[in-house]
């Protein structure tokens, strides 16, 4: 007979309170806790229960591995599944949960939408006069080269300007509705305007004092949600988050680049036609968590052949914060285009030697076995022991040193260690269940390494997640610093 989570509770001696008609809660038998353990006696065959602190959840099966430290087989015979309770429980396990599983989310870019025509004429004569005010601000001027590393040509070209006070505008002047508001703010501080061909499609302002609760980046009113878009080459790409960080990428390595304005925006119709066009795209978002985890989980779902290119963490966060630190962001994207060839070839070399199904699915651009990866490590490193330190041009007097950017290190990320098939598989599986199944993702993760099972190639249970959320296998794939690991993963082997 099958047992209901909400019995195995009970024999714990936990005693449950309605919470709702079909939600109970009480105390976690584990961390005890007693406002996040949550038992729903109605949801599947057996009931579901969760705890929010422990960030466990699951079925009974679950329940009793997890309480109680059973072993799989062991547990769904106490669960009531005897038809589980084989050598190839995994495999059922996992078959069972797989046929419950949503269908991967779908997901197009959204068409060119461009302001009206009176709303660009308006936008285009706020960013001429705002450029004239900048180009006679010098106290403006040197910040933008010191604090974020532009030249002055850059600032031509991208006509940056400053609006050096709020100001309010009315609504129908710009070809806008008032929708009860009938003026929009320009708000003071440095002006971003971005452009499809000569059309001047958004301005983004940087706020020079934003209001507690303001963002640091206010879009005016009746811009398009498009990114922006530096160079028309499509050689090599780079994705970035922030507008004034791909100024700078596209400044030092004269490669194009997209900006999204966030970890969490993508690109429209012409920036992603633009990428799959490219001979060469690296998705560098910002090192936080956000920025890390959309890089690796979305965009290697929608554009395969790119490649995950972080800032290194000692350099920080994000592109301006590498530079001002010291590092040459030619030299960090010299070492992207070397890792992406190596993968490339040693996927070719694999191509003409007949692939196994295991790998033959791989993006070429993510492929790197061990022997290429070590390959351009020793190349790489013996690079960079050459090359003595360089001075990067700026518009300012004070020249300051580029330091050299580290070789890559084994372990370090996605953009420096590929994952395994195992890893792509969790790693497609949890973003499933975090999108679709609206579970949280340190959830999701250990419910997905249950579901995929041990290492396909070492068949051990015991798995890392990097800051970049990539699970990998603790045997097979140590991490080169323990400080990469964000947390651990283990299962019934």
């Amino acid at each position: 007979m099958l047992v209901n989570v909400r019995d195995l509770v009970a024999a714990d001696g936990i005693q449950l309170r309605a919470e709702t008609r079909s939600e109970l809660s009480g105390m976690c038998p584990v961390c005890g806790g007693h406002d996040r353990f949550r038992v729903w006696p109605g949801e599947g065959e057996q009931g579901k229960w969760m705890c929010r602190n422990c960030e466990r959840h699951g079925d009974a099966i679950d329940y009793l591995q997890y309480a109680h430290g059973m072993s799989f087989p062991e547990a769904a015979r106490a669960a009531g599944r005897y038809d589980l309770a084989t050598a190839d429980d995994r495999d059922l396990r996992a078959q069972e949960r797989q046929s419950r599983a949503p269908e991967p989310p779908t997901w197009a870019p959204s068409a060119e939408s461009f302001p009206c025509r009176e709303w660009q004429a308006k936008a285009g004569a706020f960013v001429a006069w705002c450029h004239e005010r900048l180009m006679s601000d010098a106290a403006r001027l040197d910040w933008l080269r010191e604090a974020r590393g532009l030249s002055l040509d850059t600032i031509r070209s991208a006509r940056l300007g400053h609006n050096p006070s709020d100001l309010y505008r009315d609504c129908t002047l710009w070809g806008l509705e008032p929708g009860g508001k009938p003026k929009m703010r320009l708000p003071a501080g440095i002006i971003i305007p971005a452009y499809r061909g000569d059309e001047i499609i958004r301005v983004r302002v940087r706020l020079d004092n934003p209001k507690e609760g303001d963002p640091r980046y206010w879009a005016v009113r009746g811009s398009s949600l498009a990114p922006l878009i530096v160079g028309t080459e499509a050689d090599t790409v780079v994705v970035v988050e922030s507008d004034l960080d791909a100024l700078l990428v596209a400044q030092e390595t004269g490669a194009s680049v997209v900006s999204l304005g966030s970890a969490t925006a993508r690109p429209d119709a012409a920036a992603y036609d633009m990428l799959q066009r490219a001979g060469a795209v690296f998705v560098s978002l910002d090192s936080d968590e956000a920025g890390g985890k959309a890089a690796w989980r979305w965009w290697r779902t929608h554009l395969p052949t790119a490649t995950i290119l972080p800032i290194p963490p000692e350099y920080g966060k994000d592109h301006t914060e590498a530079y001002k630190a010291g590092m040459s962001l030619r030299d960090w994207l010299d070492i992207g285009l070397e890792i992406r060839a190596g993968g490339m070839a040693a996927t070719d070399e694999q191509s003409d030697a007949a692939p196994s199904d295991s790998t033959a699915f791989l993006p070429a651009g993510n492929v790197e076995p061990p022997e290429a990866h070590q390959r351009i490590e020793d190349e790489q490193s013996e690079r960079m022991a050459a090359t003595q330190i360089q001075t990067s041009p700026r518009a300012s007097n004070a020249e300051v040193s580029r330091k050299p950017v580290p070789a890559p290190v084994r372990g370090a990320g996605p953009a420096i260690t590929p994952p395994s098939d195992h890893a792509d598989v969790v790693s497609e599986r949890a973003a499933i269940l975090e999108g679709d199944g609206g579970m949280a993702r340190v959830p999701a993760e250990r419910e997905a390494v249950q579901e995929v099972g041990p290492c396909f190639v070492c068949g051990g249970g015991r798995f890392w997640v990097s800051r970049w959320g990539v699970v990998n296998c603790m045997a097979c794939h140590p991490p080169a610093d323990p400080k990469l690991i964000e947390r651990n993963i283990s299962i019934h082997v």
